[in-house]
């Protein structure tokens, strides 16, 4: 390898493996860019809860939900819900983006959890 000054500094040309490194991460880097897609925003509504239902119907035959919360948060780059539903099963937290299909559930929670969780999420 063979070293240049410059601005007193000595520069070192890269190797062939490394520029094939670095073409392969611009090569990368241009992939993504045309293949990402920002995930679209949704209005909140009647889709996630009726979604939520499903998901813990099916994960949870002849489940009775008794009480249902749904939660929002919109802010930033957030864009998503928490569906808390009270069962004969115990509580559960559903949550996802806001308008998308197959939600997270977190759950069979007790009461005290139920409503502890419940309450940090109201809080923010």
């Amino acid at each position: 390898m063979k070293a240049e000054e410059t601005s007193g500094k000595k520069y070192r040309s890269p190797t062939k493996k490394q520029r094939q490194l670095e073409d392969e991460a611009l090569m990368d880097v241009d992939y993504m860019r045309e293949k990402f897609q920002a995930m679209e925003r949704f209005p909140a509504g009647q889709h996630d809860i009726d979604e939520a239902r499903r998901v813990l119907e099916e994960q949870y035959p002849n489940i009775q939900i008794t009480d249902t919360i749904y939660m929002t948060k919109k802010s930033g780059n957030s864009n998503a819900f928490h569906i808390f539903m009270e069962t004969n099963r115990g509580g559960f937290n559903i949550y996802g983006r806001i308008g998308y299909p197959e939600p997270k559930v977190y759950g069979p929670m007790s009461n005290s959890q139920y409503n502890s969780k419940i309450t940090k999420k109201a809080k923010g």
